[in-house]
């Protein structure tokens, strides 16, 4: 059945012309059915439909000459002529089918070569996929199997896994613990799961592969990545590096206990234990994922039976009315930021042109695309312009009437002093007022807020009792202002504690300093840039060990998307309410280890010295370390 569906499916078959010259010897099809209409395919044709057919069944189907394909077409007919699935092939024409199975001219690699690179491939990284060999090599060397069994003798020193997805990867033939553990604290996580597999391969069996050992490796692993993220502020999420071990890790494998003992047991001991950790670590995980991922975690969930991971929304059909609800939400906060954009482009125009003539031209725009009344009357609504009727009204004056109505009465522009001509010193104070709203932590000043004061300034100017409700500067004018002023709308992000900062003297200075670090490079512990990383130890007489200070403020999170900044006064804005962490070290550049630590005697002799060390106060100072936490609050 898959064989005549395909060739029913064909273009070429379907799309023959009628003045080709025809073979001799013919067939007749027609869409799904047999001898019913004549169709005649010519030998160029037959040839190209054979190409396909070698390239879709890879020989499961055998013949000679192109009417055996139609003959076999034939005998596998069936009454079902479903066409929902379509076959990639039947969207080509000739010579599209005939490129089928070639090998591309300008890729010049020989097997000798090519045995190279499969010796020294990537570890975990699908061969298939990395080579291209469907597209490159399959034509001339068949499958990739066929390949490396041929060449055995030359792949004694390779170690694959293929999975049960067809995946082949190339694993490390010599692996142990110690390699394992260094991939992790690398961050070589493909080369870690890579090493985990080649591991459970030397054992045998998954039920011989000592779990309880590993664990405790990756409970390491684990509290490696908190403390990271806990020292770091703007380290990655370690539940990204846990989910990427995961997507590298084969899926049998993985619901053999490998899942469970060696990522859920060690994720819920050290992440579910986290007093500020309001979500639960394994709904992260399924948070963090993309569509792809999901897949895998959701083949697991069922497995190992992980409800985070089952996701029952889809088998239910809610999680595509999640997405669409999720989508048109983004879009309609686009659509509603680019509306606020263009209303103050419309303000700074009312202000040089007649708002009548904007209208008409907007209107008469929006129209002009087939947007509809009702839509276009909206827009126009929202950004400060006329109403939909009295910018069509005006649009059918200056389209089928005298021009001169349109502009007799010369309304609009600017024909006198503006708001700020006349209240000078009221824009002084309103400039001085928003520059200071935007230099707090808070995130919290709004547009609002400017036409308030500015309302409220000018009654105490005028020395006049404020009757009325509407404000004396509309939040459009405010808007515009802010942008005049140089202050801009835009996302809360970490920003570096120089922005607006950058004065002359620091950046000699920190030319100075960078300088003199490069000239003595060669005289520190520095660390290799290549795949795996190694110590480089200085080959200098006396060496230098490099220390520094980091001092890391940590805060229950972001009050605000997004707040008004100005880059003269670029503030350290507060990134939420409650109390928060400061944690103090000193980070030392030495194979020994990456923190500052005194032994047993030099910890005793500080104590002795600074007996406050052992207090249990708001400074709480680590053991046999330099590291001191505390929490910075109203009430410490």
């Amino acid at each position: 059945m898959d064989l005549y569906s395909f060739v029913q499916q064909l273009n070429i078959i379907n799309n023959d012309e009628k003045n080709e010259e025809y073979q001799s010897q013919h067939v007749a099809l027609t869409h799904g059915h047999i001898n019913t209409e004549q169709l005649y395919i010519s030998a160029e044709k037959l040839s190209a439909v054979e190409k396909a057919i070698k390239h879709k069944f890879r020989g499961s189907v055998s013949f000679r000459r192109g009417n055996q394909i139609i003959r076999k077409a034939k005998k596998q007919f069936h009454k079902n002529k479903s066409t929902i699935l379509r076959f990639e092939e039947s969207l080509l024409d000739v010579n599209g089918l005939n490129q089928l199975n070639m090998c591309p001219i300008s890729l010049n690699v020989n097997e000798t070569q090519l045995c190279q690179l499969i010796l020294h491939c990537p570890l975990m990284i699908n061969l298939h996929t990395w080579l291209q060999w469907a597209n490159f090599f399959q034509p001339k060397y068949s499958t990739l199997r066929s390949f490396i069994i041929k060449h055995e003798n030359q792949f004694k020193d390779l170690r694959l896994l293929e999975t049960s997805t067809g995946e082949v990867f190339r694993l490390p033939i010599d692996a142990n613990l110690a390699e394992f553990e260094y991939a992790l604290n690398t961050m070589h996580i493909r080369s870690a799961v890579g090493y985990l597999c080649s591991l459970i391969i030397q054992e045998g069996q998954i039920r011989r592969f000592p779990i309880n050992v590993y664990r405790t490796s990756m409970d390491a692993w684990f509290y490696h990545l908190r403390s990271l993220a806990t020292l770091d502020n703007d380290h990655i999420d370690p539940m990204q590096h846990i989910l990427e071990f995961l997507m590298y890790l084969p899926v049998l494998i993985g619901q053999s206990r490998i899942v469970e003992e060696l990522i859920l047991v060690p994720l819920d001991k050290v992440f579910g234990d986290v007093s500020d950790n309001t979500i639960n670590p394994r709904t992260k995980l399924w948070n963090l994922a993309n569509t792809q991922q999901r897949i895998k975690l959701e083949a697991w969930g069922y497995t190992v039976n992980v409800d985070e991971w089952k996701n029952e929304k889809k088998w239910s059909g809610y999680e595509e009315l999640e997405e669409r609800a999720s989508d048109i939400k983004s879009e309609n906060e686009f659509i509603q930021q680019q509306t606020t954009n263009t209303a103050d482009v419309f303000e700074f125009c009312k202000n040089q042109c007649n708002v009548r003539y904007l209208s008409v031209l907007i209107y008469l725009t929006l129209r002009y695309f087939d947007i509809s009344y009702k839509t276009t009357h909206t827009f126009l609504k929202d950004i400060g312009g006329l109403t939909g009727e009295v910018a069509h009204k005006w649009s059918n004056i200056f389209m089928n009437e005298k021009f001169d109505e349109i502009v007799g009465d010369a309304r609009g522009g600017k024909r006198g002093d503006s708001f700020y001509d006349v209240y000078p010193e009221l824009e002084q104070d309103a400039r001085i007022f928003a520059v200071l709203e935007c230099q707090k932590k808070a995130p919290s000043f709004k547009v609002y807020d400017l036409a308030q004061f500015i309302d409220k300034r000018f009654y105490e100017i005028n020395n006049v009792i404020k009757t009325e409700s509407n404000l004396v500067r509309s939040v459009q004018s405010c808007r515009l202002d802010l942008r005049c002023w140089g202050a801009r709308f835009e996302a809360i992000t970490n920003r570096p504690f120089f922005e607006g900062h950058e004065r002359p003297d620091a950046l000699a200075y920190r030319k100075q300093f960078i300088h003199y670090f490069l000239n003595n490079k060669d005289n520190y512990y520095q660390i290799s840039s290549d795949e795996n990383p190694c110590w480089i130890t200085p080959k200098t007489p006396v060496p230098t060990i490099l220390i520094y200070h980091d001092e890391s403020t940590f805060r229950s999170g972001d009050v605000r998307a997004k707040r008004w900044i100005i880059d003269s006064s670029a503030p350290f804005f507060s990134k939420g309410h409650g109390r928060s962490v400061m944690i103090s070290d000193f980070l030392v550049q030495h194979p020994s280890g990456p923190l500052f630590q005194l032994n047993e005697k030099e910890w005793m002799n500080a104590v002795k010295k600074y007996p406050d060390l052992l207090d249990n106060t708001d400074l709480r100072y680590e053991k046999y370390s330099t590291t001191v936490i505390t929490h910075l609050g109203e009430n410490p």
